[in-house]
């Protein structure tokens, strides 16, 4: 920081535009119903399907445990 001063500002707004794109990815993903919640980890996570549990899991999408479970034997 003392041989760049900008470095502070710069870092600032990266962070900035960081917390906001995650926050954009928050909102949409919980916009979507408990299927598409569930097709969206099948596609971009599968290695969490295998390695943990369904109550992890069905907290993370933000659903029941037996509605995983029906989710899991239709698709």
């Amino acid at each position: 920081m003392i041989t760049i001063p900008q470095f502070p500002i710069v870092y600032s707004r990266i962070l900035e535009e960081i917390l906001q794109q995650s926050k954009h990815r928050v909102e949409n993903f919980l916009a979507l119903d408990a299927k598409d919640r569930f097709k969206w980890l099948q596609q971009h996570r599968p290695d969490l399907l295998k390695r943990v549990s369904n109550k992890v899991i069905a907290s993370y999408l933000g659903i029941r445990e037996e509605t995983l479970s029906r989710l899991k034997h239709k698709i």
